[in-house]
């Protein structure tokens, strides 16, 4: 996790801001948004729990290698976009673009797995 930290944050300094920020997206969004909806519901933010996008899918009956095939082919999408973006100009803006509707898309997708589980 350090080096990876470390590797996103020498990419930001290189001037691949764009980049950096695509290619942890999911889990930057996912933990910010199960983080948000916890302050929001007004519980304790942090007690464990699992409340997470991924955990939400697995506990409504998908298997862990099918969420996980998953979470990796979007990872492997961001990555993609994430070399797009540094061509820059429109091309960032489009990758981007493409990188949050993404993420969004999945974290919705498997949120919804809750509702189709009951």
């Amino acid at each position: 996790a350090y080096l990876a930290g470390w590797l996103l944050l020498t990419l930001a300094a290189w001037g691949a801001g764009a980049a950096a920020l695509i290619v942890p997206l999911y889990f930057l969004a996912d933990a910010t948004m199960t983080l948000a909806l916890r302050i929001v519901r007004g519980e304790p933010f942090w007690r464990p729990h699992r409340e997470h996008a991924y955990q939400i899918a697995v506990g409504s009956g998908r298997s862990h290698a099918w969420v996980t095939t998953r979470v990796l082919l979007l990872d492997v999408w961001l990555i993609a976009l994430a070399v797009l973006s540094l061509a820059g100009g429109a091309r960032t803006w489009l990758a981007l673009g493409l990188a949050f509707v993404s993420v969004a898309a999945m974290l919705c997708y498997f949120r919804r797995a809750r509702s189709h589980a009951a």
